[in-house]
């Protein structure tokens, strides 16, 4: 008599350390997009900042903005907008930048004056009282950066460059199409 074959079966413990099924989703639940790794996996698991293709493709898509940043105001931009949390303000002292960017804070204060006077970013400074003769002036608060005008510069390169890929995939369609057809 040949014996029957069963299916193995886990061992049942404390519910504390069953596994537990994982919760049903609702119909309407999308699942995320499979996307590029450039960094690594780990790298990019919870700590890395989406730059838009159009920002470092300024010189196609925007060449007088292009003409008028350099490399070291990219950058800065860059450091900032990383710096950004849900709708609080960016603010830094001069100092951690200097840090973060690995140069003096006098370099950093005149690269964020030339984007100032650029009119592509905004800073306010934050004076406070001095204590003892309750007077102000002193400059104990953080600065605080806003990039929102930077933001809607980009807003035409960003248009730009949506065409010219929507304009790619149409003609790439219409030539599927026309080899089909054929």
């Amino acid at each position: 008599m040949a014996k029957k074959k069963t299916r193995p079966t886990a061992k049942r413990s404390s519910s504390s350390t069953r596994l537990q099924r994982p919760p049903k989703t609702s119909e309407g639940a999308r699942e995320s997009k499979p996307h590029t790794v450039v960094w690594g996996k780990s790298n990019e698991a919870d700590d890395f900042l989406i730059t838009p293709r159009a920002v470092l493709y300024l010189g196609r898509y925007d060449p007088e903005l292009s003409e008028m940043l350099r490399p070291r105001h990219l950058l800065l931009l860059l450091v900032l907008a990383a710096k950004k949390y849900l709708n609080k303000p960016i603010r830094l002292y001069w100092q951690e930048l200097a840090e973060t960017l690995g140069v003096r804070p006098d370099t950093v204060r005149k690269w964020a004056y030339q984007l100032r006077d650029m009119k592509l970013l905004q800073i306010r400074q934050f004076r406070g009282r001095d204590p003892k003769t309750n007077k102000p002036g002193i400059r104990n608060e953080r600065n605080q950066f806003d990039i929102e005008p930077f933001v809607k510069r980009l807003e035409r390169a960003f248009r730009l460059r949506r065409q010219e890929r929507d304009t790619r995939k149409r003609v790439q369609e219409a030539k599927r199409q026309g080899d089909a057809d054929e």
